[in-house]
């Protein structure tokens, strides 16, 4: 089951993704729940919107290396500042300074969560700490 306001929020999602050139997956038109990527020739964003809850599941995939890093961020009322910070950094994410992007990302959402890099599936994920 959706969570109260999912439409509203999938709205936003849509609109500020598809007007900033991120491709909205099949899948995603299709089911109306927002998925899109984006690809800078150096790495592609992928983002998931979460139907139970108020989070975005953000994955970085280095082209070159095909290395991927996942990140659970519950925005709670702040996903327009989430969807502010993908736009200004989508077309200068790289390896080299996607920790600068997840930083600011856990600046403006304290409940930011990256997948643990070994572990099973019962590893939990850990809490991102942002630097000053």
């Amino acid at each position: 089951m959706a969570f109260e306001g999912f439409e509203g929020v999938s709205s936003t999602i849509i609109d500020r993704l598809s007007k900033a050139g991120w491709e909205q997956t099949t899948r995603s038109e299709e089911s109306g729940v927002p998925e899109f990527v984006f690809n800078n020739e150096r790495m592609r964003a992928s983002v998931f919107q979460s139907i139970e809850d108020r989070s975005l599941m953000l994955t970085l995939l280095d082209i070159g290396s095909g290395g991927y890093l996942r990140f659970d961020i519950r925005y709670g009322d702040s996903v327009s500042a989430l969807l502010q910070i993908l736009v200004e950094w989508q077309g200068d994410i790289s390896v080299e300074n996607f920790r600068d992007m997840v930083n600011e990302i856990a600046l403006a959402i304290p409940e930011t969560f990256a997948e643990p890099f070994e572990g099973d599936e019962d590893t939990p994920w850990q809490k991102v700490i942002p630097r000053s």
